[in-house]
């Protein structure tokens, strides 16, 4: 079946979910680790992975940190990986010093000028 731009009911663009909070882009982060593409996380990802408290130092300071860790393990399941989707699970250390499991996964697809690029799920979430 052929579909055109007149069959389109709506279109919601990376570029819209990145403009309106749904996904945040890491990109400057995830080059730092040698990650060439863009990537994005889910704003649910954001908040419960990188987002998380860790015991004794403030919030910013932690978000650095869970985001340094959550790259480094995101870089190694991709080189272990292949195909467009990679699912994963990634420690996260809390505020109170326990550490909590994120089932997540990572897709490889098309950005909105099908360049590729990387966006992180909750596996919970499609």
């Amino acid at each position: 079946m052929h579909m055109d731009n007149e069959n389109v009911i709506s279109r919601y663009t990376r570029g819209q979910a990145l403009e309106d909070g749904q996904l945040v882009d890491i990109s400057n982060y995830s080059r730092r680790v040698g990650i060439l593409f863009p990537v994005a996380v889910t704003h649910a990802v954001d908040a419960e992975v990188l987002g998380t408290a860790l015991s004794g130092m403030d919030l910013s300071f932690s978000r650095t940190v869970q985001l340094g860790r959550f790259l480094v393990k995101l870089r190694e399941e991709m080189r272990k990986g292949s195909g467009d989707r990679i699912d994963f699970e990634h420690a996260v250390e809390t505020k109170d010093g326990s550490t909590k499991t994120a089932a997540l996964y990572a897709t490889l697809l098309p950005g909105d000028d099908l360049e590729p690029v990387i966006t992180v799920l909750l596996v919970s979430e499609d």
